[in-house]
């Protein structure tokens, strides 16, 4: 299920990533990287801060792993906002040699609950994206619902079309089906993706409460507390759709609106925004461009952001849980391993 560099089991690879780290690996990588490239600077994505990692929803990192992992940052990284590092990408000055950017995306409750305090403890500032659509309505993300049905319906085995059989049996079972469903609705058009969900949620016999999103997803009170904390917000869509899939005509009103929408709440200018599922193609950056947005992320596992780079395509690396693994991948080691991996010709 998971796409290893080393072709090996990612647990292996964590453990291997743990000795560089005490042999001093790491730390000399990263340096020498620096001293090559003159700079190392990595945008990275969150999603969910919460206690529970095993629930129905999105994974996510306990209190205790993102706060380690900021303090982390706060020690060895000079973290910018996302617009002071676009600022210093459009200028002729050199960009910090250890630039590190915070973001999280879509806006969970659990990112004023829980990181909030965590980034105004160490000084800390992030971006947060929002995906306005969803914002008081209640509603719950496609992939939520997924997570529910998989951890909430009391059948054992039913078939969904285009899927196959989901089996619900054992923990691992339902992670799995959750797995499979979820990837395979992540490249559905969003209209065969609200078919498919509520099949499921017919043949899973769940009935999900109107209200449920309304304890996970942030509401402008909280936002507009944490905007006055410091923390920026930028643009995701209304809906969330993938932007690729869609007509060109939708895709820029979901873009426009969700940027409209948080300027009149904020009553702030929004200048970032946020690819949905990091997809997008030279249509949808010209959109963007062109609503007034001054720069845009996108997301690729381990790569680092370069000072060449567009900052329309801003790359962002996901945050493992595992602690070494997540220091490889700040380093560059981890994604320069996976470069090197897929440029070697198979023998």
């Amino acid at each position: 299920m998971v796409s290893s560099i080393l072709a090996v089991d990612v647990e292996i690879e964590n453990k291997v990533f743990k000795m560089a780290d005490r042999c001093g690996i790491v730390n000399v990588y990263s340096a020498l990287r620096r001293w090559l490239t003159k700079s190392q600077i990595a945008i990275l994505m969150y999603h969910r801060v919460c206690r529970s990692v095993s629930d129905f929803f999105l994974q996510s990192l306990t209190p205790e792993d993102f706060e380690k992992q900021i303090s982390y940052i706060s020690k060895n990284f000079r973290a910018l906002s996302l617009s002071d590092l676009v600022k210093s990408l459009c200028s002729l000055a050199p960009p910090p040699r250890k630039a590190i950017v915070i973001t999280f995306d879509d806006g969970y409750k659990d990112n004023y609950t829980y990181a909030y305090p965590i980034l105004s403890k160490y000084c800390v500032p992030a971006t947060i994206f929002l995906t306005t659509g969803y914002i008081g309505t209640g509603k719950l993300f496609w992939w939520d619902i997924i997570g529910y049905v998989a951890q909430h319906t009391s059948a054992k085995q039913f078939t969904l079309d285009g899927i196959g059989k989901c089996s619900f049996k054992t923990e691992s079972e339902r992670a799995d089906t959750r797995f499979r469903i979820t990837e395979k609705l992540r490249v559905s058009p969003e209209h065969e993706k609200s078919v498919a969900i509520q099949k499921l949620l017919d043949v899973a016999e769940i009935d999900i409460s109107p209200d449920l999103g309304k304890d996970l997803i942030l509401s402008w009170s909280e936002i507009k507390e944490m905007e006055e904390g410091g923390i920026t917000f930028g643009a995701h869509t209304v809906n969330h759709p993938v932007l690729t899939g869609i007509p060109l005509e939708i895709a820029r009103e979901e873009i426009i609106q969700s940027k409209v929408d948080i300027e009149r709440n904020l009553h702030k200018e929004v200048t970032s925004f946020s690819y949905p599922n990091g997809l997008f193609n030279e249509e949808i950056v010209d959109i963007v461009r062109n609503a007034g947005f001054t720069c845009a992320t996108a997301v690729s596992p381990c790569r680092l952001v370069s000072s060449k780079d567009d900052i329309y395509r801003l790359n962002r690396i996901i945050c493992n849980v595992d602690f070494n693994r997540f220091k490889a991948m700040i380093s560059g080691l981890l994604g320069d391993l996976e470069t090197c991996m897929r440029s070697k010709p198979l023998s």
